[in-house]
């Protein structure tokens, strides 16, 4: 495919979210849009590709087994280096969190709350 596809997807997709924030807010809502803040990002994407020093590619996130999964998850993304963060100053943290927050006022991450239980 063509970058200038996903650029337009990209574009589409913020245009999109901006109209929904919007409506939400002019419909009443006082937060409006809520985000889901990622655990990682996909080790073959370009957010890897660009900041291979604070992402580990080869590192998948998931959740352990349990009662209803024996086998456990695997979510097919990779996750945040903490010694590439730190020597980064947090730069691809800080992008995810300017990213969920152009288009919302609110951001939820229910499944790092959850790694508690995990063990």
């Amino acid at each position: 495919m063509q970058v200038s596809f996903y650029v337009f997807c990209q574009w589409l997709i913020a245009r999109s979210l901006e109209r929904a924030q919007s409506a939400a807010r002019g419909s009443g809502m006082a937060v409006g849009l809520i985000a889901d803040l990622a655990v990682g990002a996909d080790g073959a994407g370009s957010q890897a590709w660009s900041r291979q020093d604070e992402l580990l590619a080869d590192l998948h996130v998931g959740a352990p087994p349990d009662i209803l999964n024996r086998a456990g998850q695997s979510w097919g993304i990779c996750a945040f280096s903490p010694e590439g963060l730190r020597r980064n100053g947090y730069r691809a943290f800080i992008e995810m969190l300017r990213a969920n927050f152009a288009h919302a006022a609110g951001c939820a991450s229910t499944t790092s709350w959850g790694c508690n239980a995990c063990g």
